[in-house]
């Protein structure tokens, strides 16, 4: 026993130093495990420090790349409406020559906005040359005075030479940004409507995800499969318990309780019991009459069909009443076949359709009619279909009647130009090239016009020989003469008196026609002289 204690203590002893050892160890390992720990905590505070950086970061790449892409998708929808408003229809991504055509686009907008940049640093350096310009002016004319007027002579003309070409170029960028500024309302007239085609096909889209998600699962779509295959075996045993069953007992199990229920009620109010008391031979053979008549090769099937045949039978007096209906309506004079009810329909829905665009051709036709002068046609009042052909035919007999008074006019000319020795082309040559006369047409516009001068001229000479006492049969030159003998004796009139030559009244304030027109011609002048636009730039030009 001593011996078994002393083996104990040892055994304990080594176990408590054992125990001390590991609690020694333990204690070690937990320091360690502290300092490891201190140390990824603070990795993890770096990394998240680095984490947020690369946030921030990511924020700021995804800002600029949504600007860009936000940037690219407004000047592609830009590019798409010039297209579209340029080709009258939308591009197409398989074509070459669209892709092509969008990108000579892109390349001129990304044009016009460097030129519109262009411009305005252009006009910032005009601004600031014309300051230049002022500032050196002033400083010449303060240090030399009047002692140089030569060199200050020729340092204006060259000061007024390089203001004429600074004008003229930003005269030239004025009109290119006219023409950039038309460009950016076509371009904004554009984007509205690609705003607009987006729109609609953003709510396509949203009608195309509603019934996306309207549509069954898969996996909904798979379970329905199980359960018609289940179905489907389900009903092959039941056929095929059906053929393998050999007297009404056992057909009457596989069908329903209520059904059956429904045929005893029916058989009962019909007293069909009583066909039991038939013979066999009997029943079969009406039963097989009834399968021929019905073609049926299963006698479970004769239900079903008659239920068919007298659901036909209940519409056919609808039927009848449609079809009587419709062939009164096709044909009132005679009973029309059934074979041309189709034909003649499928033919009064074409015309119908041609109706429409008949009368939709009219309704314009007499909008377009309606808007004649009120001199030309005098009926007031809505145009009637009568009246719409009847000036079309007037319309018709113009034209025809204006062509062939062109093509007569037009066969003269030829054959003045083919003939010329001909008597008559000769004479009607010398007198277009005595009067001037460009074309035909205007030969017997400058006989009326010669003959009224000629008529007026000799009721002229008349007046004067009567009013001197001269004879009628005097020459041209005789009557002249003794016209200006008249003169010539008559004493001098008095000096006319010049009238103001004032507006309303006479009165300082109001111009006259004359001063007004001299105004305008001295303000004309000095734009031409300085170089201006408009009468506004002028005084500003005068204090430089």
């Amino acid at each position: 026993m001593k011996v078994l204690l002393q083996r104990a203590q040892c055994e304990i002893d080594s176990l408590k130093v054992e125990i001390k050892n590991m609690s020694a160890k333990s204690d070690i390992d937990q320091k360690s495990f502290k300092i490891q720990k201190s140390k990824l905590e603070q990795q993890i505070k770096i990394s998240e420090h680095r984490v947020k950086a690369k946030e921030i970061l990511l924020d700021r790449l995804q800002q600029k790349f949504q600007q860009q892409v936000d940037k690219d998708e407004c000047s592609k929808s830009k590019n798409k409406e010039i297209f579209r408003k340029i080709q009258q229809r939308d591009p197409k991504k398989a074509n070459a020559a669209d892709l092509k055509s969008m990108e000579i686009i892109g390349m001129y907008e990304n044009e016009r906005r460097k030129m519109h940049g262009e411009i305005n640093l252009l006009r910032n350096q005009v601004q600031e040359l014309c300051c230049e310009v002022r500032d050196k002016e002033n400083m010449l004319a303060r240090q030399h005075g009047d002692k140089k007027i030569v060199n200050h002579d020729a340092f204006v003309d060259r000061l007024e030479k390089a203001r004429f070409e600074q004008e003229t170029a930003s005269r030239q960028l004025r009109q290119k940004e006219s023409l950039i500024q038309e460009k950016i309302k076509q371009i904004e007239g554009e984007l509205r409507q690609s705003k607009e085609v987006i729109l609609q096909l953003r709510e396509e889209n949203a009608n195309l995800h509603l019934e996306v998600e309207s549509r069954p699962t898969i996996r909904d779509y798979k379970a329905t499969q199980r359960r018609l295959l289940l179905l489907e075996r389900q009903l092959s045993d039941q056929k095929l318990a059906m053929n393998e069953a050999t007297d009404i007992e056992e057909l009457r199990k596989y069908v329903g309780t209520a059904e059956l229920i429904r045929r005893d009620k029916s058989n009962a109010k019909l007293q069909l019991n009583r066909l039991s008391t038939l013979p066999k031979d009997t029943c079969v053979e009406i039963i097989q009459d009834i399968c021929r008549q019905l073609e049926l090769t299963d006698v479970t099937l004769i239900g079903p069909s008659l239920s068919k045949m007298i659901s036909v039978v209940q519409a056919v007096p609808r039927m009848e009443k449609i079809i009587r209906e419709t062939c009164r309506c096709l044909s009132t004079a005679s009973i029309i076949p059934l074979e041309k009810i189709i034909p003649t329909l499928c033919e009064w829905k074409r015309n119908l359709a041609e109706l429409e665009n008949l009368q939709k051709y009219a309704a314009d036709s007499i909008q377009v009619l309606s808007t004649r002068s009120q001199s030309i046609d005098s009926m007031a009042g809505p145009i009637s279909h009568k009246r719409a052909i009847q000036i079309i035919k007037e319309l018709v007999e113009f034209e025809s009647h204006f062509m062939e008074e062109r093509e007569l006019y037009q066969l003269a000319m030829d054959n003045a130009q083919k003939h010329p020795d001909i008597l008559v082309n000769r004479m009607v040559q010398h007198f277009r090239h005595l009067f001037g006369v460009k074309t035909m047409e205007g030969v017997f516009p400058k006989i009326n016009e010669v003959f009224l001068y000629v008529n007026e001229m000799n009721n002229a000479l008349g007046t004067i020989k009567s009013a001197l006492g001269l004879a009628s049969d005097i020459s041209v030159t005789n009557s002249l003469n003794a016209l200006k003998h008249a003169l010539e004796n008559v004493g001098s009139r008095p000096k006319k008196i010049e009238s103001v030559n004032y507006v309303v009244t006479k009165d300082d304030e109001v111009a006259g026609g004359a001063q007004v027109r001299q105004q305008h011609m001295i303000l004309k002048k000095l734009k031409h002289e300085m170089g201006a636009q408009s009468i506004e730039e002028l005084i500003p030009r005068t204090k430089r």
